[in-house]
Parts: structure tokens; sequence; C-alpha cells
């Protein structure tokens, strides 16, 4: 499991969004507001992504064109919006990065991130589908992906992926789909 370092995570959480005043810290995922009695609680930000595979068994990757980790190799999928739940999210963000329609996906696991964007850092919870796809459909990059490849499992660059948590569950997700 990727090591997270909550302390980065929170540091920013220090006054209460009710009333506007100085928040205690009671655990590291709890904020205590003595002035108005709020509980705020730190939660991770939720995001989704999807293996992709076409019918030769390649594995679809994404070029992040935008930070963190700009130029690196990742799978498609993003932040989870208000009043979505997963699978939409999910649909929603192949759309845009590639205008492709998945009908079925299938749940694999969650991993846990460290996101850095303009210097604050985020926790994510990131939760991956499995998906297919055709080599007949059209695939076009946009959205903040400059590009795309399919990689065979005996050629997948695992060290040029954009975060940790997708590293590692590819490493275990390769040596299992064998």
């Amino acid at each position: 499991m990727a090591s997270i370092d909550l302390e980065k995570v929170t540091e920013y959480i220090v006054f209460c969004p009710r009333c506007g005043k100085k928040l205690n810290r009671t655990k590291v995922n709890l904020r205590d507001c003595k002035n108005c009695g709020l509980h705020l609680y730190i939660n991770p930000v939720t995001t989704t992504g999807a293996v992709l595979r076409n019918e030769k068994e390649e594995l679809l990757l994404v070029k992040r064109s935008v930070e963190p980790n700009k130029g690196w190799w990742d799978i498609p999928g993003g932040f989870v919006d208000l009043n979505e739940n997963l699978e939409d999210s999910l649909r929603r963000e192949l759309k845009e990065e590639l205008n492709v329609e998945v009908k079925y996906l299938r749940y694999l696991t969650s991993k846990v991130d460290i996101y850095k964007y303009r210097d604050v850092y985020y926790q994510t919870l990131g939760t991956i589908f499995e998906g297919s796809i055709s080599s007949s459909d059209k695939l076009k990059a946009s959205d903040d992906i400059s590009g795309y490849e399919f990689f065979r499992k005996d050629n997948f660059p695992v060290a040029k992926l954009a975060f940790k948590s997708l590293q590692e569950f590819f490493r275990t997700y390769l040596e299992l789909d064998r």
C-alpha cells in the first residue's frame, strides 16, 4: 500500500467552515470547533479509473497533459463529481477523455494515494474498474490527456505510471492476469 503522509493532507484544515474560528485538532482526520461545536471529518477525494482491454488483450493507457505528473502514463478516469455514483463518473470521464462509451464496467479494487495539486496535498481514494473496448472504437484524446496507447502485458510500462498506487496495482494485476 502506498505510504500516505496524513499530516501533509490535513495541515491546511485550520478554520471552521461554519463560523470561521480556528479549529482544534482532535485526530489526524478530525477537527473540532470549540466556538460552534462543529465536528469536521477530513475524508479522501474519490476518483475513478478504468483498465480498458481491446480484443487483442492489450491494455489502454493515456498520457497526462496536466499536473501532477504531466507526461506520465495513467489510466483514463478522474474525480467523482457531487451527485455522481462511481460508474456514472467513470462513464463521463471516458466520454470526456477518449470520446468512448463503455457499457459494462466491473469493479476491481480501490487504492489510496496522494495527489499534489497547486502545492496542496489531497488524499485520494481511487476506485479501479475493468472494461472492454474495440479497436473499431474511434478514440480521440481530449480533456486532460494528450494521447493514448495500447500495451501488451509483457511490455507494460509500470515504472512510468503517474501514481504509486497505480504502479502497485498493475504489478499485482499483470501477475494475476497471466
